[in-house]
């Protein structure tokens, strides 16, 4: 005679009827007020005389909060990968990590071109709770790039000379001989 004894726990072959953070996707969410406290200061200085009292303040601020951002994206993109879910999210971390560290607006406009181009690595097409989250961070965090991309600090211009422009030469020219 057999005895019958269930050996699988009930529920565990069903799909997850809720969110559950990773400690990515909880330091991810961390990151998205960060990044967005920092576009707020540094839209603060953009704004303000650089002889304004307060701009000190502000300028300390926004530094502080530049330095915070990159230390959450740094314990993003060491931390080890529990889901699949969690992919996205160091991809457009260090993304996120280059645009701030970038030195010019040329380089800033073609790693922001990225986000466009591969716009499939920055994305989670997971159908259940926990795809459709992270879907909703990732997106979150693109508006905050968006925003970032309209920041005078990053949308600087590169002075363009057009190499076959003999004129342009000679104003440089006559520019450095006056001074």
């Amino acid at each position: 005679m057999a005895n019958r004894l269930a050996t699988t726990p009930p529920r565990v072959t069903e799909p997850r009827t809720h969110f559950a953070h990773s400690p990515i996707s909880r330091s991810f969410s961390e990151l998205n007020g960060a990044l967005a406290q920092y576009i707020e200061y540094e839209r603060d200085i953009e704004c303000v005389d650089s002889f304004d009292p307060a701009f000190a303040n502000w300028l300390t601020d926004a530094e502080a909060a530049r330095h915070n951002v990159l230390d959450r994206i740094a314990s993003i993109t060491t931390a080890p990968i529990s889901r699949d879910a969690d992919r996205p999210f160091q991809r457009i971390s260090l993304l996120t990590r280059a645009l701030i560290t970038c030195e010019t607006g040329a380089d800033f406009t073609a790693l922001y071109a990225v986000l466009g181009s591969h716009g499939h690595l920055f994305a989670c097409f997971e159908n259940d709770p926990v795809g459709h989250r992270v879907q909703q961070m990732l997106e979150v965090h693109q508006d905050h790039l968006h925003a970032m991309a309209d920041l005078g600090e990053f949308a600087e211009e590169p002075l363009f000379v057009d190499p076959t422009d003999n004129a342009g030469d000679q104003r440089a020219m006559t520019a450095t001989a006056a001074a």
